[in-house]
């Protein structure tokens, strides 16, 4: 089967379809409510800031910075965002649903996008040849025992 034939595409869109509906009834009723639900998580409060955080900073709004005083004032805090994918992707999402309604959408579809990478790296392996992953392989052992 070729990595564009219908039943893989088929295949790979009923696999996001459910990862979105199981998402969704995990959070229920956050899909009706998304501008003004939160889920109840220790960090979804502390992650809705750092989404509006990066679009503030990519607007000129608050400076590009590492370093920050609107969270540990009167101490300055390091800021390490590692989600820069989805809140830069739910950014346009921001003009109309607000900064906790664009971070709700990203969150009920992270596991859609998620299976969808998957599929794809696993498509991509599968298409690979056999000499392909005896050189892999073969260079994967002499750089390790290179390395003792």
């Amino acid at each position: 089967m070729s990595p564009l034939s219908t039943p893989r595409r088929l295949a790979v869109a009923t696999l996001v379809l459910v990862a979105v509906v199981i998402t969704s009834l995990l959070h229920w009723p956050l899909p009706l409510q998304l501008n003004s639900a939160e889920v109840h998580a220790h960090f979804h409060g502390s992650h809705v800031w750092c989404f509006d955080h990066i679009v503030a900073m990519l607007t000129g709004a608050e400076p590009f910075e590492h370093h920050t005083r609107r969270i540990g004032f009167p101490e300055s805090v390091q800021l390490r965002f590692i989600a820069w994918v989805p809140a830069l992707a739910s950014a346009p999402l921001r003009l109309f649903l607000g900064p906790l309604g664009a971070y709700n959408f990203a969150l009920l579809l992270s596991p859609a996008f998620s299976a969808l990478a998957a599929s794809v790296c696993s498509t991509a392996i599968a298409t690979l040849s056999a000499a392909s992953l005896r050189c892999a392989a073969m260079r994967s052992a002499a750089c390790s025992s290179a390395d003792r």
